[in-house]
């Protein structure tokens, strides 16, 4: 018997005790004219308790009777929920294992097989579709990364690789508006933010890509702060070049300078605002341009660039020499060595063989050959052995040749003469000068 009827029967049995001490008589009980009983009033008492705890018990086991094939089909279900879900996570463990093994196929196929269990299952919509678009089927991959955002609208990551799908389609519009979504959930998320940019500049549209990359100058920090101060540079320099193009020179040095502004060590904005002057033959703003660029930049393409002009004038030459000799001093290693044998040969173009001589003499061992052979050249052209000017000439110039060379920081891939952007690897200010 269970406490709740022991409970009930209790109160009830010290009633019909209570009862009977009081009522020590019988109770007439007629159930017919002619048919009656004479009960005593406790038998009454607890007859009456106990066929109302037998009804009560009978109507529970009824209802009990009633709800069994309901519990059962209620346990049917349960059960084969629990199978499904073990079945789909083993199936989703196998699929990431072979995600994890680099079998693209296998874990695609195991993907689609969790779907078929559960086509809700995020994690799987999230990963066969990124699998789809690897593939270059991009139908596919929004089809399966639509489903998850909608299913999920706040996932960021799911919001993230829909992006990656207009991305990848090409519909730059669309990719915008999902980032946008994201952006909306986190202002301050940077991935989100670069994406962003990258995405505006293949419309073109510079002005929000200038506004997004300000946004993340704000929040990045050391050592990746250069890094993007480059960045910024480059979406200047992008928009400058294409006004350079179209001919609008005024609003492309605006541009250059505003580039220059945003980051003072932005070689390729100093020498095409110089190369812009230099055409426009306003020369005194163009020297003062690459000038500036090598207290800067300490770029010995900024020293290439004023030769063009100061060969041209003695005072200028003079001025060219000085940088020249300046450079030599706060240089080291290689760089040192190149200078001193750029120096060499300008002064050697102009019969100053003896200082070329000087400017030579402390070349280490290791120092370029051209370097040597320049050397001996400029020492026999001031001792006058016989060499014939137009053979010194074709030392000195066949020197500078090969001094002078470029080569991406990146790719390692050399060029003829200095680029903004690498013509191999397209890095963005990663050529480089060096003596060879």
């Amino acid at each position: 018997m269970s406490l709740r009827l022991i409970a009930v029967f209790l109160p009830f049995a010290f009633l019909s005790v209570y009862i009977a001490f009081l009522n020590p008589q019988d109770v007439h009980l007629r159930l017919t004219q002619s048919l009656s009983f004479q009960v005593p009033a406790i038998v009454l008492v607890l007859g009456s308790v106990a066929a109302g705890i037998a009804i009560a018990a009978i109507a529970n086991g009824i209802l009990f009777v009633r709800e069994l094939p309901k519990r059962a089909r209620m346990a049917l279900r349960t059960g084969r929920r629990e199978r499904l879900r073990i079945r789909r996570e083993k199936l989703h463990e196998q699929a990431e294992n072979a995600l994890a093994a680099g079998r693209g196929p296998k874990a695609a196929s195991l993907f689609q097989k969790v779907l078929d269990l559960e086509p809700g299952h995020l994690p799987s919509l999230c990963r066969l579709g990124v699998l789809m678009r690897k593939e270059g089927q991009f139908p596919e991959a929004l089809e399966l990364h639509g489903k998850a955002s909608r299913l999920s609208p706040g996932n960021m990551r799911i919001l993230s690789e829909l992006a990656a799908d207009y991305a990848a389609s090409g519909q730059s519009a669309r990719e915008i508006g999902v980032l946008q979504s994201v952006l909306e959930l986190d202002k301050n998320s940077l991935e989100t933010l670069g994406k962003l940019r990258d995405a505006w500049l293949k419309i073109p549209d510079w002005d929000r890509a200038y506004n997004v990359q300000k946004s993340i100058l704000r929040l990045i920090k050391s050592p990746e702060l250069e890094k993007e101060q480059d960045r910024f540079a480059e979406i200047i320099y992008a928009n400058a070049m294409r006004h350079y193009k179209n001919g609008a020179m005024e609003l492309a040095k605006i541009e250059l300078k505003r580039a220059i502004r945003e980051n003072g060590r932005s070689l390729p904005a100093y020498l095409s605002l110089g190369d812009i002057y230099s055409r426009e033959n306003l020369w005194k703003e163009a020297v003062k341009t690459w000038k500036t660029a090598y207290r800067n930049t300490q770029s010995p393409v900024c020293l290439q660039r004023l030769q063009k002009f100061h060969e041209t004038s003695p005072d200028g030459f003079k001025d060219l020499v000085k940088l020249y000799e300046e450079a030599v001093r706060s240089s080291k290693n290689s760089s040192k060595n190149g200078l001193a044998i750029m120096l060499a040969s300008l002064l050697m173009e102009k019969g100053e063989n003896e200082k070329a001589a000087r400017a030579l003499e402390n070349l280490p061992g290791d120092a370029p050959l051209a370097g040597h052979i320049l050397l001996a050249t400029a020492r026999q052209a001031r001792d006058g052995n016989g060499y014939l000017p137009d053979v010194s000439r074709s030392i000195v110039n066949k020197t500078k040749q090969t001094v002078f060379t470029f080569a991406c920081s990146d790719c390692r891939s050399t060029a003829k003469e200095w680029a903004a952007h690498c013509p191999s690897c397209g890095a963005w200010d990663r050529v480089t000068w060096g003596a060879s």
